[in-house]
């Protein structure tokens, strides 16, 4: 404070316009820091976690100071803003697949924990697609790629396999906290530690857990926040372009390739490319799934 009177009467004694447009900066800095001080204040945010709560969750979220402190972190992420910004255009796709399953909506948040939801996500050990298939498993849940399509990099595909995966968890655990665990660490690794532990209770359990897996609940928690609540931390919240459900899914009966495909719906080869991840190259052959607008 004594730093800042101390600013504001240099300014004051100053003379012509550039003073008025100095003080209308500080002015507004001032603003910003309170408006960012108040969006991580305790109160602020267990207020907006009771909303959320009321309209119900897998998993009930409460704060902690950790809440908080990963909140930071995410926002400080490069790429969390333009996650969040996506979302526009894939949660249409997951909420579809999800009511087909019978599964809860908060599992859409997932694949930006686990992809940024970048469908050409993968990882060092090598995990593909928006959520993030290892191949054993991948392969298990129906997936396959060659030289020119990748179905790990399909949003379609890929999103089906997710929650399929996520279901059978489910059954075998029948506790979200269970089943994002395992999702995260391997229901095998899963099952080991529960053994170890001596316990089917999730606390006990969770002791034993790696820090990255005893991690991943709070990051998905504080991600459906920071989605939920975007406004409050991100400065872009413009709708994104398109939606998945203004795409329809189209059979090639030929091969064919993304830059005639672009002159055809003339649509862009970028947008087109966007659009089918999960083809590798321009060349896509005769019986592929591609994804174009709808007339």
């Amino acid at each position: 404070m004594k730093i800042l009177l101390f600013i504001l009467s240099n300014i004051l004694i100053m003379k012509g316009k550039k003073k008025y447009l100095i003080l209308v900066f500080v002015f507004f800095m001032v603003i910003c820091s309170a408006q960012e001080k108040i969006i991580y204040q305790e109160e602020f945010i267990k207020n907006h976690i009771a909303k959320m709560n009321k309209k119900g969750s897998i998993i009930p979220i409460k704060y902690t100071p950790k809440f908080k402190q990963i909140l930071k972190e995410l926002v400080k992420i490069g790429w969390m803003e333009k996650a969040v910004k996506i979302t526009d255009y894939y949660f249409p796709l997951f909420e579809k697949k999800m009511k087909k399953y019978g599964l809860p909506d908060d599992l859409k948040y997932l694949p930006i924990l686990e992809s940024g939801l970048n469908p050409r996500a993968k990882s060092e050990v090598g995990a593909k697609g928006l959520w993030q298939f290892m191949e054993s498993t991948g392969d298990l849940m129906g997936l396959s790629y060659n030289d020119y399509v990748d179905l790990y990099y399909c949003p379609v595909a890929s999103t089906d396999s997710g929650l399929r995966y996520l279901k059978k968890l489910y059954e075998m655990y029948g506790d979200w906290k269970y089943v994002l665990s395992a999702y995260n660490y391997g229901f095998g690794n899963i099952n080991k530690k529960i053994k170890q532990a001596k316990s089917e209770k999730y606390n006990d359990v969770y002791r034993l857990l790696p820090k990255e897996t005893k991690d991943y609940l709070p990051k998905f928690l504080v991600i459906k926040y920071l989605v939920t609540y975007k406004e409050y931390y991100f400065e872009n919240n413009r709708n994104f372009k398109y939606k998945f459900s203004d795409l329809k899914q189209v059979k090639t009966n030929k091969a064919t390739t993304i830059t005639e495909v672009s002159e055809k719906t003339n649509i862009t080869k970028n947008v087109v490319s966007f659009m089918n991840p999960h083809i590798l190259g321009n060349y896509i052959p005769k019986g592929s799934i591609i994804h174009i607008l709808k007339k």
